[in-house]
């Protein structure tokens, strides 16, 4: 970010994006999300053991998402796009 003068510098909001807030990156999810659940490995996760932690857990499709969201990288997404 540039500015024009120290002022703006000084003020200036923070630049907090991050790649989970882009539109893309839902879809990296779902795909990962339904690989696993299908059993397979996906982005050096494995399928069954997913399964065997939402069975532990009680959980659905909403918990198996959450945790790829917090498994997967950015360099990951980013290696997605490019394919």
């Amino acid at each position: 970010m540039i500015h024009d003068n120290q002022f703006e510098y000084d003020n200036a909001e923070p630049d907090f994006s991050d790649y989970q807030d882009e539109p893309a990156f839902a879809k990296f999810a779902e795909h990962v999300t339904l690989e696993l659940l299908r059993g397979r490995e996906c982005q050096g996760i494995d399928g069954l053991m997913l399964l065997i932690d939402l069975e532990l857990a009680g959980g659905g499709y909403q918990l198996a998402l959450e945790w790829v969201c917090g498994r997967v990288t950015e360099d990951q997404y980013r290696a997605w796009l490019d394919d």
